[in-house]
């Protein structure tokens, strides 16, 4: 009997190798065309990461979520097209205090992969979800990591078979492989946000030295203008004087003269 199942047993393995190695070289061709998006939006590149997390891991839904600064708050980013298309939720919640979700927010909580491959079964951790949304059968989620902060959370849903430690490592690598462009496209952003900022100081400062000059120009010229004024009344004040035909003479304290006209000279 042994032998007879020998053969069947070792197809068996040889088909599961295949089926591995092909889940393996799926992997790494989505990594790498997830490195190739560095032209993209992050918009793209979260949307990619998300629908090749669910194909990878054979799910049916998932979702990525960023986390605040102090890790206290989860902002839903995205959701995968099977989602969208199974939701009934009208006003979907956008933004969700850790503290007030359940099961799906035990990753962050741990810390760690969290894994319910029965998530019909009672537990404490669930708080249940409104009418209308998605049935969920089985459930994945990690913590995104950005050395020891937890920057995001990405979940898998609805896989038919268990999940399993390659569905972890499988959403694990797309998911840093997300956060590192991520991050690299908001760094680029916030770059060019402080170039622009920059050019506009340069810009205002520019005008503002523009209309100083401008300003000290035309002082510049007034005064000049008063001086030729000045000037001339001058002139013309001593021409008047000094041909007056009446005697005109100044004197100091010292009874010293210090002008005289030509009639009194």
């Amino acid at each position: 009997m042994n032998a007879d199942k020998s053969p069947d047993m070792d197809e068996e393995r040889r088909q599961r190798s295949k089926a591995e190695l092909r889940l393996e070289q799926s992997r790494l061709e989505a990594l790498l065309r997830l490195n190739d998006m560095v032209d993209s939006s992050i918009q793209e590149i979260t949307d990619f990461a998300l629908e090749e997390a669910v194909r990878l891991t054979e799910s049916q839904i998932g979702y990525i979520a960023f986390m605040n600064e102090d890790e206290s708050v989860l902002t839903m980013h995205s959701w995968s097209h099977t989602a969208m298309a199974q939701c009934a939720i009208i006003d979907k919640p956008i933004v969700y205090p850790v503290e007030t979700t359940g099961l799906w927010g035990e990753a962050v909580r741990q810390r760690q992969p969290v894994v319910t491959n029965d998530y019909a079964a009672p537990n404490r951790l669930k708080k249940g979800y409104p009418t209308g949304h998605v049935e969920i059968t089985c459930h994945m989620n990690i913590p995104v990591f950005d050395r020891n902060r937890i920057v995001a959370v990405a979940g898998v849903g609805n896989k038919e078979a268990a999940y399993d430690d390659s569905d972890i490592r499988q959403l694990t690598l797309l998911m840093q492989g997300m956060w590192r462009l991520v991050q690299r496209k908001r760094s680029e952003q916030e770059l060019r946000e402080a170039h622009d900022q920059l050019e506009q100081r340069v810009e205002r400062r520019t005008a503002q030295l523009a209309s100083a000059n401008a300003e000290l120009t035309r002082e510049i010229a007034e005064r000049q203008q008063a001086e030729r004024v000045i000037s001339d009344s001058q002139a013309l004040y001593s021409s008047l004087v000094e041909n007056l035909p009446v005697h005109v003479l100044r004197k100091d304290l010292d009874g010293r003269f210090t002008f005289a006209n030509k009639s009194f000279c």
